[in-house]
């Protein structure tokens, strides 16, 4: 475990990936807004849905996945 960690981690997609969306919330992000037009691409001006966790957050609850070995 390292000694330090940072307070707040953030992430966003785009909002026309709603699965990454399902991804951060499992991951214990909690959505903080949505940043109209922030990313350009091919020449379309796309939302992104911005997600926080901070260090105080709890921590997500999930089924693990079991180890496979080959």
């Amino acid at each position: 475990m390292p000694k330090w960690a940072p307070e707040r981690l953030e992430l966003g997609h785009r909002v026309n990936n709603p699965a990454s969306g399902v991804v951060a919330r499992r991951a214990g992000f909690l959505k903080e807004g949505t940043q109209r037009q922030k990313f350009l691409a091919d020449g379309e001006r796309l939302d992104v849905d911005t997600y926080g966790r901070l260090k105080t957050d709890p921590h997500p609850a999930f089924d693990p996945l079991p180890m496979v070995t080959r």
